[in-house]
């Protein structure tokens, strides 16, 4: 759905005994315009009785800030709002089931590359250079990239 161009109400607000009074076919349009764009703008929030599909993500106030909800499970949500959960948590909601993720994914420092262990950030190519600075790019057999320590790994 696109977004309508917002319609300024002064051009809809004029009165019966004005010189050229706002007509029911007017304020039609407007409150049509207003519909569209109100639609637009909800479109992502949690709505009750609404029907959603597979990959749709959805955003609550009453969620936690950093946290949306993935459709994993199409169908009509529920009259009230399920209690959302934490990161990786599942959600039902009537006959839809979400999966709850981060909204934003931070990059990580060089260090927490080098440490490997952060599950809340991913890999950039510059904090990846920094990471394995002491390898050697040598293949075996299998095609597995293998490292000085003799670890190995692959890119699937």
């Amino acid at each position: 759905m696109s977004v309508p161009k917002c319609l300024d109400f002064s051009n809809y607000n004029r009165y019966p005994s004005d010189e050229n009074p706002t007509t029911d076919d007017d304020m039609q349009t407007f409150l049509e315009n207003q519909n569209q764009l109100m639609q637009v703008l909800v479109s992502k929030l949690w709505q009750p009785e609404t029907q959603l599909v597979v990959g749709q993500v959805i955003y609550s106030p009453s969620m936690k800030s950093d946290l949306v909800a993935i459709v994993v499970t199409a169908g009509k949500t529920g009259t009230s709002e399920p209690t959302w959960g934490t990161d990786g948590s599942s959600v039902t909601d009537s006959g839809v089931s979400y999966v709850m993720r981060k909204s934003v994914v931070a990059p990580a420092t060089n260090e927490q590359a080098k440490a490997g262990e952060s599950t809340e950030t991913y890999i950039t190519p510059a904090s990846m250079k920094s990471a394995v600075t002491d390898w050697a790019p040598v293949y075996n057999s299998a095609g597995h990239v293998v490292l000085k320590d003799g670890s190995e790994f692959w890119i699937e």
